[in-house]
């Protein structure tokens, strides 16, 4: 993938990994931003992109996850990154999320997407992004739940593979197939 713009979320590592992605900044050139809450990114007239998160500072690297909100006409699309549920309650408090669609945070994590976060989105869609063989046995029940029970049309990188959402001003489209749990959520929990 071509990138030509990168924003970051200011959070260093002692990683390989972060050490390999810096390296590869410099070799291409890539302009690279550390992201500010509260900024808005051009990227074309007709799409607004919000940072709603990011936190440097925090002594993990999920919490200095970037929380994006892109709107487009009347679509929302909610981008949660690895962010966790002490985030997820400032963001309610600060923030219309609002969402047709929600990119699950933390791949489905038992750390994120707490009831009051899933009630205060209120996503038409959501995806979720794992791998079938991850080690941590995302998503976990609890969370496909809370968004099978307000009705949330699910999807599944680790069953359909790249999702492409088309979005124009008045709707979207997802192509892909629809997220089979393979479990009964059951009644809704309280």
């Amino acid at each position: 993938m071509h990138v030509t713009r990168l924003l970051d979320s200011g959070k260093t590592h002692t990683t390989n990994t972060y050490a390999e992605y810096l390296k590869l900044i410099a070799l291409h050139q890539i302009p690279f931003k550390v992201a500010e809450e509260g900024q808005k990114l051009q990227l074309d007239p007709d799409v607004e992109v919000k940072v709603l998160h990011v936190d440097r500072e925090a002594e993990e690297n999920n919490p200095a996850s970037i929380v994006l909100k892109v709107s487009y006409g009347e679509i929302d699309v909610l981008l949660t990154s690895d962010t966790d549920e002490k985030n997820e309650k400032k963001l309610i408090k600060r923030y219309d999320l609002r969402s047709e669609i929600l990119k699950v945070a933390h791949h489905g994590s038992a750390t994120s997407n707490s009831q009051a976060f899933v009630d205060a989105v209120n996503p038409e869609a959501a995806v979720f992004s794992y791998d079938q063989a991850n080690d941590y046995g995302h998503p976990v029940n609890k969370v496909v739940a809370r968004l099978y029970h307000i009705g949330t049309a699910l999807y599944s990188t680790a069953e359909s593979g790249d999702i492409v959402v088309s979005i124009d001003k008045e709707g979207y489209e997802i192509k892909a197939d629809p997220y089979d749990p393979g479990f009964d959520p059951g009644p809704k929990q309280e």
